[in-house]
């Protein structure tokens, strides 16, 4: 079988390598951030986590053109990366298995989920190339709400399903489900061919470079980059923040935390990952995306001026599905926007650079907002200021007018 000739072997193996991305980030951004924040780690140790978790993805660009440029001819052109990088994501977790515990580890288990994130952003990179090298125009859509609704499902079983294993049998426990399914998942590309008869690619590595100014080289180009910075700011910001208000001043516990950023929120995101596509076809991409932006805003303003009902975990849960619901129909559309952009000859380079400024905004959010902010605001405050930041994408879209693609 090979995926250029079957359209739902190749949505269903694009869906299952980004559910296999989502597994580990669900863990350490929801699960295992819980379980630090609930043993009063500060809002640096948990900004850190939000760090080793997305800024590998903000530089993945630069495995961008390595990964155009070196194919083989036996192999395919994008299923080496796929394999390899998977396979030392599984290994990457596997050596957590050998620290004690983690609150006494912690530089050591932040380095090894840094050198997870880099895998994993090295597999996503190799998983866009493969998308942007089969996709019709006319599955882009389709295929980027299955992609990123498969991340959110990977998220799912990665915290809460997680979280569930850990909370009976222990960190360690986790660790090792999600090592096996990794690999599970491993065997689909290692087995599926990409085309009947694979082709090596010839574009040089410098040929690859060189094509990055050219890509960026129009005003819509650059402000959809500039929307990409832009787009997780806020989001970034309260990441850390969210993690000390409900964990350290609500005094949550670390599975209902779980519960509501991972069991509520993410399902809340897959379904609006997998209708965004088919509504941007009806409603228009940059419309949907500033609809999108409007009602995160509004959530949280909403939570903001609510802060009587902080304590009540029924506004919480109905809240904690708006922001996932937005957030996913907006990526959606500026996945669907930034492919109609891409050159399939440097499909892996031009896509990473788009998505890595999307990472390269949660880390700015995190570390230089988030981290901080809290000095400065009250959290009600802080919650006013992500949607004053959010807003601005709403100006900016308008102005991103995509090229067709060559």
């Amino acid at each position: 079988m090979n995926l250029a000739e079957r359209r739902w072997l190749r949505l269903f193996t694009l869906g299952l390598l980004f559910f296999a991305q989502g597994i580990p980030w669900g863990f350490m951004a929801i699960t295992l951030y819980g379980y630090l924040a609930e043993r009063d780690a500060s809002p640096d140790t948990l900004a850190n986590i939000t760090t080793v978790t997305v800024l590998p993805f903000a530089f993945k660009w630069v495995a961008g053109p390595i990964v155009d440029a070196i194919s083989s001819k036996r192999f395919g052109r994008r299923r080496p990366w796929i394999v390899g990088a998977q396979l030392m994501m599984a290994v990457t977790l596997a050596s957590l298995l050998l620290l004690g515990d983690f609150g006494d580890h912690l530089d050591a288990m932040f380095a090894l989920m840094f050198a997870h994130t880099v895998f994993n952003a090295l597999q996503n990179v190799a998983v866009d190339g493969l998308a942007i090298d089969l996709l019709d125009k006319s599955e882009r859509g389709r295929a980027s709400g299955i992609m990123y609704g498969s991340k959110f499902l990977g998220g799912m079983a990665g915290s809460a399903g997680i979280g569930i294993v850990v909370a009976h049998a222990g960190l360690r426990a986790g660790i090792v489900v999600m090592v096996i399914v990794l690999l599970a998942i491993m065997l689909v590309p290692l087995f599926v061919k990409e085309r009947a008869h694979e082709e090596q690619h010839k574009m040089s590595f410098l040929d690859t470079v060189k094509s990055i100014p050219r890509a960026f080289s129009t005003r819509g180009a650059l402000i959809a980059a500039l929307v990409m910075t832009w787009m997780n700011l806020a989001l970034g910001m309260l990441n850390p923040v969210s993690g000390v208000l409900f964990m350290q001043h609500l005094h949550w516990k670390q599975e209902e935390y779980s519960a509501v950023t991972g069991g509520f929120g993410l399902p809340a995101g897959f379904v609006a990952s997998l209708c965004a596509g088919f509504l941007a076809d009806l409603v228009g991409r940059r419309r949907l995306a500033a609809i999108a932006c409007i009602v995160t805003a509004a959530g949280w303003l909403v939570f903001a001026f609510n802060d009587q009902w902080w304590h009540h975990h029924g506004f919480i849960y109905l809240l904690s599905m708006i922001e996932p619901l937005a957030n996913a129909t907006l990526i959606v559309c500026l996945w669907a926007l930034c492919m109609d952009t891409t050159d399939a000859k440097v499909g892996a380079t031009q896509f990473a650079a788009y998505t890595s400024l999307t990472n390269l905004s949660t880390v700015v959010g995190a570390k230089l907002l988030g981290a901080n902010v809290l000095s400065y605001l009250s959290f009600q405050q802080t919650y006013i200021f992500a949607a004053l930041l959010q807003l601005v994408i709403v100006g900016l879209l308008p102005f991103v007018k995509p090229r067709q693609r060559m």
